[in-house]
């Protein structure tokens, strides 16, 4: 996603920002992932103590 585009990662933090500050969301960015590491998050999602999240970005 970074690579051979001129303000990519400005556009990826600017994004971050709009979801932190202005959607109150709270935010961990994944850079091109892995099938297995999205498996993977989607598994820690859904422990009982993410219970009160509705959504994944």
């Amino acid at each position: 996603m970074n690579e051979n585009r001129i303000g990519a990662s400005k556009d990826m933090n600017r994004v971050r920002e709009l979801f932190e500050k202005v959607f109150m969301y709270d935010v961990f960015v994944k850079v091109d992932p892995t099938a297995e590491q999205i498996k993977s998050i989607i598994s820690k999602l859904k422990a009982a103590r993410n219970k009160f999240y509705d959504r994944c970005v």
